[in-house]
Formats: C-alpha cells, sequence, structure tokens
C-alpha cells in the first residue's frame, strides 16, 4: 500500500514521515508495508525486503508462542528496563528473520557475499533498538544455526542486548 489506513492498528491517521515502513499490528496478526520511494527506488535489494518480511514475521511467530504479550506485560522498574525489554524483543525478532532466511538459503541467484552485506547493513547504535554489534550478534546466530531457539534474547546478559 501507499498509505495506511486510518486508524490502522490504533494509530492516529495512519501515517508517518517515512515514505517507506512496515508494521506488524498484534490486534489481527498483520504484516502492512507502506512501500515509497525509498524501497523502490533507493539502494534496497529484494533480498533486503525478503529480510525485512522474514524479520517483520519474527512478531507473528513471537505473538504465537507467547511471547509478544509476555513482554507487553511486563512491568519494568525504570525507563532503563523498559527499554532493555524493547531491545529483547527487537533483537529476538532479528534473530528470528535470519534464522527463517537461512532456512530456505542458498536462494536463486543469491551469494553468501548479498548476505553477508544484508548482514551488516541498516544497523547503527540505538537507545530503542541496542548497539549495532549486538543486533548483528543475534542475526549471525539466527543465520548460523537456523534454529529459533539460538535467539533467546530473554536468556541473555543484559550486555548481550544493549
Amino acid at each position: 500500500m501507499t498509505r495506511l489506513p486510518k486508524n490502522y492498528c490504533g494509530s492516529e491517521d495512519g501515517e508517518t514521515i517515512q515514505s517507506s515502513t512496515v508494521w506488524y499490528c498484534d490486534w489481527d496478526r498483520t504484516l502492512s508495508f507502506k512501500i515509497g520511494d525509498y524501497w523502490l527506488l533507493g539502494p534496497i535489494t529484494g533480498l533486503d525486503l525478503f529480510n525485512t518480511t522474514a524479520v517483520m514475521y519474527g512478531y507473528h511467530v513471537q505473538k504465537q508462542a507467547g511471547l509478544y504479550d509476555a513482554a507487553e506485560d511486563l512491568r519494568a522498574g525504570s525507563k532503563a528496563e523498559h527499554l532493555e525489554q524493547g531491545r529483547r524483543m527487537y533483537q529476538q525478532v532479528e534473530c528470528l528473520g535470519a534464522a527463517f532466511m537461512k532456512s530456505v538459503w542458498p536462494l536463486p541467484d543469491k551469494t553468501a557475499r548479498d548476505w553477508k552485506r544484508v548482514e551488516s547493513s541498516f544497523y547503527r547504535d540505538s537507545t530503542e533498538f541496542g548497539k549495532a554489534a549486538n543486533i548483528k550478534r543475534w542475526v549471525k546466530a539466527g543465520f548460523r544455526t537456523a534454529d529459533p531457539a539460538s535467539c533467546n534474547t530473554w536468556a541473555a546478559p543484559s550486555s548481550k542486548v544493549s
């Protein structure tokens, strides 16, 4: 879609300033992709979009497994703890997406070099999502094993999800 529906998943007007973005709505368990110039004309490739879909599907996996709702029910004792819980969720979906990617790898006309580019791109240090090095560590773990069990960010020490 080029515009999200009004009130999509509780949003005021369904719009953001981003020309291209994706959401997972836990209310109705849907993924919605807003396709704009960044994805159509930018540096994004088909493999990037496939990986984005796999990562976003990770939220659905969390929902189906009960992890999404359990995380929503957690009560944080501080803002720092709340941010860490969000990073655990986010880094887990990155790992789950990579585990799926490995489960269908190799892909036609894609090389290990193509995956390495995806694996090492798009990540920046962020208070909300975590350090780029930690996100990449979880992505590599998921792709190395193709096993969702390797994505247990909740058992990892805080330093591994910071």
